[in-house]
């Protein structure tokens, strides 16, 4: 999931210019009808009364703000900046800048929502908006170190924010700060128990730190909240899988499939559930088959359709998966590593080398490619080679991730 802008605009009600009574009374009764509208989501009516109130005084910078964030949330961005500069014009303060940081960073326009996002901090310092917005633009340009820094001093403005917190823990996520980013989500889930995105990112760092159980005690709680959430039925389904119910891992896929039968993901959990847990790859094929067929733009479904294929012993239905992963990301390691094994199972020990070399120079630390090379070193009848490559794998751990095959190699081999 990505990180996420603050949900809702802050409105900050300045008057500028001091004016006659009558003239002031009909601009806080139409003011206070446009946010009794904007409340109730009817931002086109609410942004006609705005415009009411600038007839009356086309000076007052609050009512061009307040139709720049509303033009944000109807996601007109280019006409929420033009509002937004009309109100900067008028009146320059620090959350204008700040809202119009925020526009030009949804439109994908970096360096001109870092510039307003820094203007905004330089003119507030205690726009603890701000810095939280611009900590989220780090994070998607993958500066997350920055964008811990800019979230801490967020954090030190409005202690324990749920927002902050929770965009602070996927950055701490990224850097590999797992349990650090743990912490964070129940400090947000604490600020905020009604925000299920929280109970969902902790479930699932819950799953890459082995806390099944856990896991699937935070499904459940948003299961209570929200009992057709199809994302969170797939999650407790990987969670059972992993703790070893695996029959209630299919009945939790089953149920997303039901609840959102377009998505690719749903359809990869139960395909990889019964190919490579139950071994049963005539159910996998088809599911498999499904995800491509809905999201074709994704190298991994092609690479885990090519997985099942190689092991029915389909090779060149294999390869020619692998090729497609490749064409759609040519820097996948383990596609390249993959794609040389098959290539050895053919006969092609060259093309079977190269391509697993290719998987090695993108990621060193493979013990997977390393003893899969040395397989094709020894049908090449070059053991020296061979045993050279089984020792780095099990120098990388290949026993802890996937058995004892690679020392029984070497002490076959590498007398």
């Amino acid at each position: 999931m990505p990180a996420k802008f603050l949900s809702s605009f802050v409105f900050i009600l300045v008057f500028a210019v001091i004016m006659p009574l009558a003239f002031a009374q009909d601009i806080g009764k139409l003011k206070e009808k446009a946010e009794k509208l904007e409340s109730k989501g009817k931002y086109k009516e609410a942004i006609e009364v705005y415009h009411e109130a600038i007839q009356i005084d086309p000076k007052d910078s609050y009512n061009y703000y307040a139709i720049g964030t509303m033009m944000g949330i109807m996601e007109d961005y280019q006409k929420a900046k033009e509002y937004l500069h009309k109100a900067i014009k008028a009146d320059s303060l620090s959350e204008y800048f700040h809202t119009l940081g925020v526009m030009h960073h949804r439109m994908d326009e970096y360096e001109e929502a870092r510039k307003y996002y820094e203007k905004a901090i330089e003119m507030g310092t205690q726009n603890y908006l701000a810095y939280m917005n611009y900590g989220v633009m780090l994070a998607d340009l993958k500066d997350h170190q920055g964008a811990i820094s800019n979230y801490n001093i967020s954090l030190e403005l409005k202690e324990n924010d749920p927002d902050a917190l929770g965009n602070r823990a996927l950055s701490k996520r990224k850097l590999g700060y797992l349990k650090e980013a743990l912490t964070d989500y129940s400090l947000a889930i604490k600020g905020d128990p009604d925000e299920t995105s929280f109970y969902m990112e902790r479930a699932d760092l819950m799953i890459d730190l082995g806390m099944f159980k856990e896991a699937i005690m935070d499904y459940e709680l948003i299961l209570k909240k929200d009992s057709k959430n199809a994302f969170a039925y797939n999650g407790r389904g990987l969670s059972r899988q992993y703790a070893g119910d695996l029959k209630g891992a299919e009945q939790d896929f089953n149920r997303a499939i039901e609840l959102c039968p377009d998505s690719a993901g749903f359809y990869t959990s139960r395909g990889l559930l019964y190919g490579f847990i139950e071994k049963n790859y005539h159910k996998a094929l088809p599911d498999l088959s499904k995800a491509i067929q809905l999201d074709p733009g994704q190298w991994a479904y092609f690479n885990n359709r090519g997985l099942i294929k190689e092991m029915m012993l389909d090779y060149k239905g294999a390869l020619s998966d692998y090729d497609e992963a490749l064409k759609l990301d040519s820097l996948q390691a383990y596609a390249y590593n993959n794609r040389g094994l098959v290539k050895s199972r053919l006969k092609d020990f060259n093309g079977a080398i190269k391509d697993i070399n290719k998987s090695i120079e993108l990621n060193k630390r493979n013990s997977y490619a390393f003893r899969n090379r040395a397989l094709v070193f020894i049908d090449m009848g070059l053991p020296k080679d061979a045993c050279e490559d089984l020792r780095k794998a099990e120098e990388l751990n290949y026993s802890t991730y996937y058995g004892n095959e690679v020392n029984e190699l070497i002490e076959d081999l590498c007398k």
